[in-house]
């Protein structure tokens, strides 16, 4: 009953299903980290949903979600009103609060560093507003990394919301990467399947866990350092975890090659290696950028292909059972990026 909920998750924007439910879900169904006969409910629930999609139509930008006069933005306005005042009829002054932001393609040809303005712009209206209806609550914006494109990016779309998104996070610290949306199956060549849409709920359940808990999540752009013919990259992981090659065979071999997603721009890679919180690249030639999952291919015309046209195989070894998927297990893979060197 509401009167036992302490926090709430705020949807900014759903595509298709709705992960801020599946968050909730994940969130209220076990009071710890186990699993089987060893979970235990909790009691109460502690966190309730509630979807803040204000959008009429999918597909918009940032631009015309923030329009004072557009719709999308009286929408929201409007719910996130309703919502307070449904709080404030049973005395309730949430505790956490949580905006989940799944957003990105409508923006693909933004300039450079436009997304990063952008959002930067609509998460300090939005929490300013939050600010002055729960002055007391402590709030966070949680970001799906976008995947960067459907099932096709081509070579002249750079698209550059995927690098804003991991400048904004990494920025904040009321922001949390909560990950990529490139390991997603796709229902309709653009938008995340029920499943994986859940997983993405339950993923951010999991970060919301470790947050509180005062233990990291958000995995940001590495730090480069090169030695010759030697490219290191170091990620600034967890103690409890290291960088892991995922199944190889998870986009069927589509559209990925022998280097589990890593592109070099102005040379070739010869050989990567994985090293705890490093990773390895052996090149030739004058390389001046790494990429990763970050592609420009088409894939609509793939048999069977399922995932978005960027892909990549690299996670770390910190793994999860989710609380309402059986037999799924929950992984932190690594965002995409692209380095200049």
């Amino acid at each position: 009953m509401m009167r036992d909920w302490t926090g709430c998750a705020l949807q900014a924007l759903c595509p298709l299903p709705c992960p801020a439910l599946a968050m909730a879900q994940a969130l209220a169904g076990r009071d710890n980290d186990a699993a089987g006969q060893n979970a235990t409910p909790s009691d109460p629930a502690r966190f309730a949903p509630i979807a803040l999609s204000g959008n009429p139509i999918a597909g918009e930008s940032l631009a015309m979600l923030d329009d004072p006069q557009g719709q999308s933005r009286r929408n929201m306005d409007h719910i996130l009103d309703a919502t307070h005042r449904a709080f404030a009829r049973d005395g309730l002054m949430p505790e956490k609060i949580i905006y989940f932001w799944i957003q990105g393609e409508a923006d693909r040809s933004a300039a450079p560093g436009a997304y990063l303005k952008a959002l930067t712009a609509h998460w300090d209206r939005i929490r300013a507003r939050l600010d002055d209806l729960y002055p007391q609550s402590e709030k966070t914006i949680f970001l799906m990394q976008t995947a960067g494109s459907d099932q096709t990016h081509h070579r002249s779309d750079q698209y550059h919301p995927a690098a804003d998104q991991l400048s904004f996070a990494a920025g904040r610290r009321d922001a949390v990467l909560v990950g990529p949306v490139y390991p997603s199956r796709l229902a309709d060549l653009i938008h995340p399947d029920l499943h994986h849409s859940r997983i993405m709920g339950e993923l951010a359940a999991w970060a919301l866990r470790e947050i509180y808990a005062g233990r990291p999540w958000s995995i940001t752009s590495p730090v480069p350092r090169r030695d010759g013919d030697r490219i290191t990259l170091d990620f600034a992981l967890r103690d409890d975890e290291a960088l892991t090659a995922h199944d190889l065979d998870v986009y069927g071999g589509q559209g990925i090659d022998a280097f589990l997603g890593l592109e070099v721009e102005g040379g070739a890679i010869q050989a990567v290696e994985l090293d705890g919180h490093a990773l390895h690249i052996s090149v030739t030639g004058p390389v001046t950028q790494v990429r990763y999952a970050m592609q420009r291919q088409s894939m609509r015309q793939v048999d069977g292909n399922a995932y978005p046209a960027r892909r990549g195989l690299i996670r770390t070894t910190l793994t999860r059972p989710a609380v309402q998927l059986p037999e799924t297990t929950l992984y932190r893979w690594l965002p995409s990026f692209t380095l200049d060197l």
